[in-house]
């Protein structure tokens, strides 16, 4: 079953890492589970809202081009919850 957002990733052959078989599809998870999380690291405090909707703007971009296999249902609460937070940051100032 192809999902709608999958047809993106053959626009640009150099995603298509798992279905040319160079790596796996749960390497991949890892490895950028690791650079959301190491982004996420370098918040701050102050920073933290905006963060969180860079992190899962990220990771839904990652998804759109099929390197991230993660639920695209997941991804959207997280950006719904981000952008929320990050409003109501902004809204207090």
């Amino acid at each position: 079953m192809v999902l709608k957002h999958q047809k993106y990733s053959k626009l640009i052959p150099a995603f298509s890492l798992v279905e040319k078989g160079y790596v796996s599809a749960s390497f991949l998870n890892w490895v950028f589970i690791l650079l959301l999380s190491v982004i996420a690291i370098m918040a701050t405090i102050g920073t933290a809202d905006w963060m969180a909707l860079i992190i899962a703007a990220l990771a839904f971009v990652f998804l759109v081009f099929n390197m991230f296999t993660l639920s695209g249902y997941i991804i959207g609460f997280g950006l719904m919850v981000a952008f929320f937070v990050a409003l109501k940051g902004w809204f207090k100032k």
